[in-house]
């Protein structure tokens, strides 16, 4: 099995398998009460969460969404293997984690 999000625990999927094993993962920006993504000062995406292939969000087993970590320059942060270092995401108010189109 993949070794994505070493010692995080993440939840099954709605059809009960493993998001490790549901990857390639794609990323998802929260969006504000308008629609409109929620931007940091330097015009990054504030926040945003991972998808799985089959457009399902990944959580956590208490339900938060998870992405790697950038620093403040927008670069991803690694862990000590060098693998890109994903933790969960506070959902900012406002904002939700819905699937993708093609789920609902």
């Amino acid at each position: 099995m993949c070794r994505v999000a070493p010692g995080l625990e993440l939840a099954v999927t709605p059809d009960g398998k493993d998001p490790r094993r549901r990857m390639p993962w794609g990323s998802r920006v929260f969006l504000d009460a308008d629609g409109k993504p929620i931007k940091r000062a330097d015009g990054h995406a504030l926040r945003q969460y991972y998808l799985d292939r089959d457009g399902n969000p990944v959580l956590t087993s208490d339900g938060l969404p998870v992405h790697v970590v950038f620093d403040e320059h927008g670069r991803e942060v690694t862990d000590e293997d060098g693998r890109p270092l994903i933790v969960p995401v506070q959902i900012p108010d406002g904002s939700s984690v819905e699937a993708h189109a093609r789920n609902t």
